[in-house]
């Protein structure tokens, strides 16, 4: 079981999929609804997954708190019930009722960058969470800095502005290498990333209704029109981020009858599909 559940809507799928790799760069183990493989029992794995993790970290957004943010609510519940509940914002929203009066870190408008205060706040409290620790207090919003702190910040920022307007590679490159203008030059970039995955679905191949004249031929007829059944099925995932590469048949449990005239032979199984599947990622580059 992980460390951390991830609950969030699908249409937010690019944004939470950054967060939860900083999460797991930052050394946890977290789970999201894109591990389920086809043919799973989601609902059942769901709940388990729920029930046992250390940290429910529910993502609030425009989608999750509309009309169709049922299961993200009833996940945030049930975390919230066990203790374990941590909320972040990523859009400027209104918490639904009931967990208003518990702490949402905001991570509206994150554009990905691991630097972000406010991500170090979030991936904080979650290690928290995880330990059972106090909550530590968040440091993105910082005191109101001395006149020489913003002399000094004011000084630093003219500096980078004329950096940019006069267009100096070599100075930019400079600045990328100091943590505290990394942020005015460094950029996300999203990439597409297409792995190789398995998916299974269940697969039932009837026999022919007329009987072959034995048991080892009625099965090799049944065997030889599978792969066609199995393709069939795994069509389904040839479109948006998947692309088809190969189906194939996997039989569980043979049913042979006799019949008069021979034998009847079908099985139920598994289709397993082999796909090509698309993960865009975020990435920090400078110039």
């Amino acid at each position: 079981m992980s460390d951390v559940f991830i609950s969030y809507k699908r249409e937010d799928e690019e944004r939470v999929g950054a967060l939860r790799r900083a999460l797991q760069n930052a050394g946890l183990a977290v789970w999201w609804d894109r591990e389920i493989r086809g043919g799973d029992p989601w609902r059942q794995l769901i709940q388990s997954e729920l029930e046992a993790a250390k940290c429910v970290l529910v993502v609030w957004s425009k989608n999750s708190t509309g009309l169709l943010g049922d299961f993200v609510i009833d996940e945030a519940n049930r975390g919230k019930q066990r203790g374990v509940l941590q909320q972040v914002r990523i859009d400027d929203v209104k918490l639904p009722l009931g967990f208003g009066e518990r702490q949402a870190l905001d991570l509206a408008g994150w554009k990905g960058n691991v630097h972000d205060p406010r991500l170090v706040d979030v991936v904080a409290a979650v290690k928290a969470r995880v330990a059972n620790e106090p909550l530590p207090a968040p440091q993105g919003v910082k005191r109101r800095a001395s006149r020489r702190t913003w002399v000094t910040g004011g000084i630093v920022l003219l500096a980078v502005a004329f950096v940019f307007a006069v267009r100096i590679p070599a100075v930019q490159n400079a600045a990328c290498g100091i943590p505290g203008l990394r942020r005015l030059v460094a950029r996300m970039e999203s990439k597409e990333v297409w792995r190789q995955e398995e998916r299974l679905q269940p697969l039932a191949v009837r026999g022919k209704l007329d009987p072959f004249p034995s048991e080892e031929a009625a099965k090799a007829d049944t065997l030889a029109r599978a792969p066609q059944e199995a393709k069939d099925i795994c069509v389904g995932f040839g479109q948006g981020d998947f692309r088809l590469l190969s189906a194939k048949a996997v039989p569980k449990e043979w049913d042979c009858r006799k019949r008069p005239g021979g034998y009847i032979c079908g099985f139920s199984g598994e289709a397993v599909c082999g796909l090509s599947v698309r993960y865009r990622q975020q990435m920090e580059t400078c110039p």
